[in-house]
């Protein structure tokens, strides 16, 4: 309890990219010490690299996936395809993007969601 996070070589973390603003998916490449070295994803496509202390707050665990109950995914899943273009296994994230807007929510809390949902920034998200 407390402390900072053991890391491992292969595993899943989050990196804050200072000069895009976001939280980039990615891979631990490396651990040294009290140093992790992990490669990541930025926006359009990018990928960046960085070495941080493990305690440092701009690395984390990725996040793992939610566990829904059959009722909360078989909504989700009905709101999933009322989402225009793309196929039924894939949407534009324009289109989600937008879906999402009309949720009510603040500004700060979509953009918090965007970063958790689209943590890859992929250009078409899948269901899961």
């Amino acid at each position: 309890l407390g402390g900072p996070h053991i890391y491992t070589v292969g595993q899943q973390v989050e990196v804050w990219s200072n000069g895009q603003r976001v939280w980039g998916r990615g891979r631990v490449e490396k651990v040294d010490g009290g140093k992790v070295t992990a490669e990541f994803s930025l926006p359009r496509g990018g990928i960046a690299k960085k070495e941080l202390p493990a305690g440092h707050r701009d690395l984390r665990p990725a996040s793992s996936p939610a566990t829904w109950s059959d009722e909360e995914k078989a909504a989700y899943q009905r709101w999933f395809d009322l989402i225009p273009g793309g196929s039924a296994e894939a949407k534009p994230g324009s289109a989600i993007a937008k879906f999402l807007n009309k949720s009510g929510l603040q500004r700060p809390a979509l953009k918090q969601l965007w970063q958790v949902a689209n943590s890859g920034c992929k250009v078409d998200l899948g269901f899961e």
